[in-house]
């Protein structure tokens, strides 16, 4: 503050001050030609000089300085606006419990702050314009819906069903409803429970699938195997196991066997993995085999016997044997062993084993469990026109069950050579 002296003569103060004034007598006075500010006068005595203190006055609502006082044109400012609270639109039932002052606070309140296309371009000024306000409220409505789009996505916006830009959604039973899936790419075989698709629909790799199965229902029945070598065949004591859902090749009876086969002529080369399960016996009777580019079907006279040896079925095409009797696994010609590896001791435990069987020429490998265990370069050949491709069991003296869990039958690719790790030839 400013503070002046001048005689008391100088200005004019009404009321009249006391004749008699006591010390430290203070009036609050303003100048008629700056009334604006305010000056305040502490008179020790009316002979003696008038200590005055200029008080600046704020005439607006925008300033920040919290030491000067408001003027009172600016003090009715205020009371000419103030909110009326018995304004009915402000004590109906019906009015909205939070409010905002502005889109901003409106935002943070609602958890839409990082949603940029949130906005309206203006505010409401007419309070008695009703059509204004309703626009509001609908450009208000609007802008909800666009966040909450850029929250949710596209597919909220959409009905469900299974017509055309509609959602699918599962039935009751978590499942998806009858679509038509003639579009799908990018199948795993794996994944195929049942139904036909066309070769040319699986991925690029598997467009060469001449019969694929997953287990889980009858290969002979309907659409449950995806075939284009026709429908396999079941022998001797083969049978589908409606309570396993697997390919029982055998009793668990002494000394029984079973085939299951396609007949189709077979590729130059050939590439095919199966998955067996062989019931645990301590003894291990007898063995799960598999053959191909046969000319007979391997029968009962035709099996693992006691030495672990294999009485042949046919001069032509090649037999593998998974030999749980002699813990190993054998590669034949006809009647003649080409290869073998020993010292495998889990063939009977009662667990899946997966194997890859690939023959590119007269190179034929074998894959157990993912482990290369044989190749072999057979530089006899084989006459590659016979046709009979399958699996088979056979129990020996004790009552070892074998299985087939799913299969895959296909003409070898490049892909499958990579994949097997196969880079001698």
């Amino acid at each position: 503050m400013t503070s002046i002296n001048f005689n008391l003569s100088d200005i004019s103060i009404t009321p009249v001050v006391p004749s008699s004034p006591s010390s430290n007598y203070q009036l609050i006075v303003a100048k008629t030609d700056d009334p604006t500010k305010l000056y305040k006068l502490t008179l020790s005595t009316l002979a003696e000089d008038i200590e005055v203190t200029a008080i600046e006055v704020i005439d607006n609502l925008t300033s920040t300085d919290t030491n000067k006082a408001l003027s009172a044109n600016q003090g009715r400012v205020l009371n000419d606006g103030k909110v009326n609270t018995s304004d009915s639109r402000l004590t109906d039932s019906r009015k909205c419990n939070n409010t905002f002052d502005n889109i901003t606070t409106a935002k943070t309140a609602l958890g839409l702050n990082n949603v940029g296309n949130f906005t309206i371009s203006d505010s409401i000024t007419s309070e008695n314009s009703s059509q204004y306000a309703s626009s509001k409220a609908v450009e208000l409505v609007n802008s909800l819906v666009t966040a909450l789009n850029s929250l949710l996505g596209t597919a909220s916006t959409k009905d469900v069903g299974t017509s055309a830009s509609n959602v699918v959604q599962l039935d009751g039973n978590a499942k998806i409803p009858a679509i038509d899936g003639s579009l799908i790419t990018g199948l795993s075989g794996s994944n195929i429970a049942t139904g036909t698709i066309d070769k040319a629909r699986l991925p690029v790799d598997r467009s060469s699938t001449l019969a694929f199965w997953k287990g889980g229902a009858n290969p002979t029945t309907g659409n449950n195997a995806i075939t284009n070598i026709g429908s396999a065949t079941f022998s001797g004591d083969a049978s589908w196991d409606s309570t396993e859902n697997l390919i029982e090749l055998n009793t668990n009876s002494a000394y029984t066997t079973g085939k299951y086969y396609y007949d189709f002529k077979h590729p130059e080369n050939l590439y095919v993995r199966f998955q067996f399960r062989t019931t645990p016996n301590a003894n291990g009777a007898d063995a799960v085999f598999f053959f191909c580019y046969k000319d007979i079907v391997p029968d009962t006279h035709n099996r693992w016997d006691n030495s672990g040896a294999w009485n042949s079925g046919g001069s032509e095409g090649y037999i593998i044997g998974f030999n749980e009797y002699g813990d190993k696994i054998q590669l034949y010609r006809g009647a003649t062993e080409l290869a073998s590896a020993t010292s495998i001791t889990d063939l009977a435990d009662g667990y899946y084993h997966e194997v890859d069987v690939l023959i590119i020429q007269n190179r034929i490998v074998v894959k157990y469990d993912g482990v290369n265990l044989i190749n072999y370069l057979d530089s006899y050949g084989i006459d590659k026109s016979e046709t009979l491709l399958g699996f088979g069991g056979w129990s020996g003296g004790l009552t070892n069950k074998h299985y087939i869990k799913g299969y895959h039958i296909a003409e070898a690719t490049q892909a499958d050579i990579a994949n097997l790790g196969i880079t001698t030839f």
